[in-house]
C-alpha cells in the first residue's frame, strides 16, 4: 500500500510534532495532500476514531494493545511502501558528558539496525 492509495480517504492526524510535519512532509513529496477528517492529540483517540471507521491514522509505530480500539472496535494495520523522503533518528547527550557504554551500544545497534532497513 503507498500514500496514494490512501489520499482519497479520511485522514485522522496524530497531533504531535515532530509527527505531524513528517506525515505532511510525506505528502507533499510525492505531490499529495491528505483529506484531513481530524487532528487529535493521542494515539488512544486515532485509533477510538479508526476504529468506528471515520478514517484511517498514520503512527510511525505500532501502539501497545493493537488489535482493538479503547471501545474494543476492531482495528487492521498495513505496512506502508515507504517514499523516498531522508528520516533521521538521533541520539543525544549533553555536551561534555562521557558516553555510558551501554548507551553507545544501543547507539551502534541502532545505527546498524537503521542501516539494514534502508
Amino acid at each position: 500500500m503507498e500514500l496514494a492509495d490512501l489520499v482519497d480517504e479520511s485522514l485522522i492526524v496524530y497531533e504531535s510534532d515532530p509527527s505531524t510535519e513528517h506525515q505532511m512532509q510525506l505528502f507533499a513529496s510525492q505531490g499529495l495532500v491528505p483529506k484531513i477528517t481530524a487532528s487529535v492529540p493521542q494515539m488512544i483517540l486515532v485509533a477510538a476514531m479508526v476504529g468506528r471507521g471515520l478514517g484511517y491514522g498514520l503512527l510511525m509505530r505500532r501502539p501497545n494493545n493493537a488489535e482493538v480500539s479503547i471501545e474494543g472496535r476492531p482495528l487492521a494495520f498495513r505496512e506502508l511502501k515507504a517514499p523516498n523522503y531522508p528520516n533521521a533518528v538521533v541520539a543525544i547527550t549533553p555536551k561534555g558528558v562521557q558516553i555510558p557504554a551501554r548507551v553507545q551500544a544501543l547507539i551502534d545497534h541502532c545505527t546498524c539496525a537503521m542501516a539494514e532497513s534502508w
